[in-house]
């Protein structure tokens, strides 16, 4: 197709991979920033169940920002020369409560694949993305995507769990189809979306709050909560 053979398009993807390494590899400005008040508040007291954090991001910009507060997480991978991938652990809750989860659902900066295994450099080298293509539903049907995509449904299936989101657009049709099937499963679980637009703008996050009632949609203008729309207006002010 367009003159390119099965080894042309993956040398492609290669390709566009390294390109968006080359955008998403900035460094955590110094200074207090969202990522550091983040980390700041999940390692400021202790708690019974671990904090997870999901994100579709490859910048290594969370893990710099754990490390610089040295607070313990766990991101798959095991192992100290060249960390390998294990999606038994991953699907386990055996380490402490203290350790928090970062799940890279859309792979990372520094995984590349050595002898049929995804393992973690930690460098800024980019070349196992799950990058936006017709192929990329298919790419997260395989490890290590597959046992992340698995521990988000876990996740969104506890009991009086909540998930806060911020700054996803809800177009990622793969995640959409896990969040729509675990919060119709798990009443008892909510989702708190926080958007950057207009409620009109907000399409695909406005479907999936008009058809569950557990997410509540919170956009710039107005938001869905319980499955009504309602602009914002000032209300009366604290009495006290």
């Amino acid at each position: 197709m367009h003159g390119l053979t099965a080894s042309g398009y993956e040398e492609l993807g290669r390709t566009v991979c390294s390109a968006i390494g080359e955008i998403v590899g900035a460094k955590l400005p110094k200074g207090r920033t969202p990522y550091h008040e983040l980390v700041a508040w999940i390692s400021g007291t202790q708690r019974p169940h671990a904090v997870e954090v999901f994100t579709t991001n490859y910048d290594l910009l969370f893990e710099e920002a754990f490390e610089l507060a040295k607070a313990p997480y766990f991101d798959g991978f095991t192992g100290g020369h060249a960390p390998f991938f294990d999606p038994v652990t991953v699907a386990g809750d055996d380490l402490p409560a203290r350790w928090s989860r970062l799940w890279k659902l859309h792979g990372s900066l520094g995984w590349r694949v050595e002898n049929g295994v995804v393992v973690r450099s930690g460098g800024n080298e980019c070349s196992e993305l799950v990058y936006p293509d017709h192929l990329k539903y298919d790419l997260t049907q395989k490890q290590p995507y597959s046992a992340l995509f698995e521990r988000l449904k876990r996740f969104l299936l506890t009991p009086d769990t909540l998930l806060l989101t911020i700054g996803f657009s809800f177009r990622d049709a793969h995640i959409n189809a896990v969040l729509d099937e675990a919060l119709a499963m798990n009443a008892n679980a909510a989702l708190m979306a926080f958007q950057f637009q207009s409620l009109a703008a907000e399409e695909p996050a406005c479907k999936l709050a008009y058809e569950h009632p557990n997410v509540s949609l919170y956009a710039s203008d107005a938001a869905v909560i319980g499955g009504v729309a309602g602009r914002w207006r000032p209300g009366d002010p604290p009495k006290n």
